[in-house]
């Protein structure tokens, strides 16, 4: 069969059921089995697959038609301009929770982002006063909830010369991240741990929460009842996990100075309240991405 008659039946077969992103993800399928770029592939549909190649290609369509992720089916799924391993063991990363590396970088290091500088309209580097203490004092990122490590890896080697620790309660999860880091040469320290339950050695002057947040009845896709549960639901209004991480965060001896977190734009009132309930003032939204200042 040539590829351009292959390509043509199945964009078929997944607009046959619902699929919308037919097209892209029958051309992404090919580029993984054939190793080619799409370019070539576009100029040479009248090449011969072979064999194996087809039988290959049939059954990641068929595990596609059946509303598996294109992330579980080819391994992998690039973050902030990396690719990273993805397993079933963790969720498929999402391009909305860049926003947390922006405002991580934007708030730590204004001038790595000179396009986003704030200067012109006041906006405050509100790591300051950590950024200018003396050289021996290495500031500690904390990644919670790491899943497949995109956050902490992303965030070690966006700022080399931080301290970045990332846990999950998954220790499936975690086996993911450490391969990511491994393969990306992010030296980021991991933990099995459940929420700020951490051990105290850790003191954290940044953390990075992205924690379960889509209420149970909220099925947005048949694909995400194909991605680990325990990493995306949390009780009928989704902020469960929130609710109990900032009654954690409030007894915490050493307070963190920035805690970023991500939840639906409905839930970011009520995730405020708690925060300030916990002694965080919200400092900036981006989307999903909420950004927490201790409140002093």
């Amino acid at each position: 069969m040539k590829i351009q008659t292959w390509l043509n039946q199945s964009v078929e077969i997944l607009k046959s059921v619902g699929i919308e992103s037919a097209r892209l993800d029958s051309l992404v399928l090919l580029e993984d089995v054939l190793g080619k770029t799409r370019d070539w592939l576009l100029a040479h549909g009248e090449e011969t697959l072979s064999e194996s190649e087809l039988m290959n290609l049939n059954n990641k369509i068929a595990q596609r038609k059946s509303r598996t992720p294109l992330a579980y089916i080819i391994g992998s799924k690039e973050f902030y301009g990396r690719n990273f391993l993805v397993t079933e063991d963790v969720l498929v990363p999402r391009p909305e929770s860049e926003d947390m590396i922006t405002l991580l970088l934007r708030h730590s290091r204004p001038d790595r982002e000179s396009s986003q500088k704030q200067s012109a309209s006041g906006m405050q580097n509100i790591l300051d006063p950590l950024v200018k203490q003396e050289d021996d004092k290495t500031l500690v990122i904390l990644d919670i909830g790491t899943g497949s490590g995109i956050l902490a890896v992303t965030a070690q080697l966006e700022l080399p010369e931080m301290v970045v620790v990332a846990t999950d309660i998954s220790e499936a999860a975690l086996a993911v991240a450490k391969k990511n880091a491994t393969a990306l040469n992010a030296p980021v320290q991991f933990y099995i741990a459940d929420l700020l339950n951490i051990p105290p050695s850790i003191k954290p002057d940044i953390i990075l929460a992205n924690l379960p947040y889509v209420p149970d009845s909220l099925i947005t896709s048949e694909e995400i009842t194909k991605e680990p549960s325990i990493a995306l639901f949390s009780d009928t209004n989704g902020l469960k996990h929130y609710e109990l991480f900032w009654q954690q965060a409030a007894l915490l001896p050493d307070k963190p100075k920035v805690i970023i977190t991500e939840s639906l734009e409905s839930q970011h009132t009520t995730l405020a309240q708690q925060a300030l309930g916990a002694g965080y003032k919200l400092k900036q939204t981006r989307t999903l991405a909420q950004l927490f200042v201790l409140n002093t």
